[in-house]
């Protein structure tokens, strides 16, 4: 691998203590699937002045383009962070959750390394998102990252939030979910999402690659971007911050 590419691969899923610098948001867009109501023409004084601007009616029948399918009425919306699309909905285990947060890591103030956005269930305070509830937290990579990367950067992380037999005890599971992980490339989603009773699956690009049980290692593993001692502050920052409303 380039040498080059080792500057991302330090900002991968889990982010290092120093060196990432956050502008001041990211780029937040709605967006809906179904088309809005289109409004009915109202004539003013003066009207009779100008060219009509309602185009004729047409004598030829509605044909829908060839090219063109319409989106489904049913099609959920999304929220664009940065360009990329989540749907502001989802449901794990039959518990709906919805956006709770977004972010943007941006190195050097140049170059967008990922986008991320948290999911909570809506009666729950981003404040409150360690604690025992269904969540989901989802990236999108703009470079491409070694799968050895993460479990490097994860180490420091959790050695500074949890103590030494805290530590000890997750191990063997840490070490699970670090055997999970695959390289990603520009376009490819790793996310996180934790179920109570069931445990913290990992899956890329919506394929599971395995599940973590327990709420400690969920609790544990989610600080790596939510906690106090989270990767980078201005990413935690921005992740616990409520999404403006549309």
């Amino acid at each position: 691998m380039k040498t080059s590419h080792y500057i991302w691969l330090i900002l991968a899923i889990v982010l290092p203590p120093v060196g990432c610098i956050l502008q001041s948001g990211p780029d937040l867009a709605w967006r809906s699937q179904t088309p809005p109501p289109t409004e009915p023409a109202v004539a003013t004084a003066g009207d009779d002045l100008v060219a009509d601007r309602t185009p004729a009616a047409s004598t030829e029948p509605d044909v829908a383009p060839q090219d063109q399918t319409p989106a489904p009425q049913d099609a959920p919306d999304t929220l664009l962070v940065d360009g990329e699309a989540f749907p502001t909905s989802i449901e794990v285990e039959g518990v709906p959750l919805r956006i709770s947060g977004a972010g943007t890591l941006v190195y050097n103030y140049l170059f967008d390394v990922f986008c991320a956005v948290l999911y909570l269930p809506e009666e729950v305070q981003p404040v409150a998102a360690l604690e025992d509830h269904p969540k989901r937290l989802e990236l999108s990579y703009f470079y491409a990252i070694d799968r050895g990367e993460f479990a490097k950067t994860a180490q420091p992380v959790l050695e500074q939030t949890l103590s030494e037999e805290e530590l000890q005890a997750l191990e063997p599971r840490l070490q699970r979910i670090n055997r999970l992980y695959r390289d990603v490339e520009p376009g490819d989603r790793y996310a996180l999402t934790y179920t109570p009773g069931l445990g913290t699956e990992l899956s890329l690009n919506d394929r599971r690659l395995g599940v973590i049980p327990g709420a400690d290692f969920a609790r544990a593993y989610f600080s790596i971007w939510l906690g106090r001692f989270a990767g980078d502050a201005d990413l935690r920052r921005q992740l616990l911050t409520p999404v403006p409303p549309r």
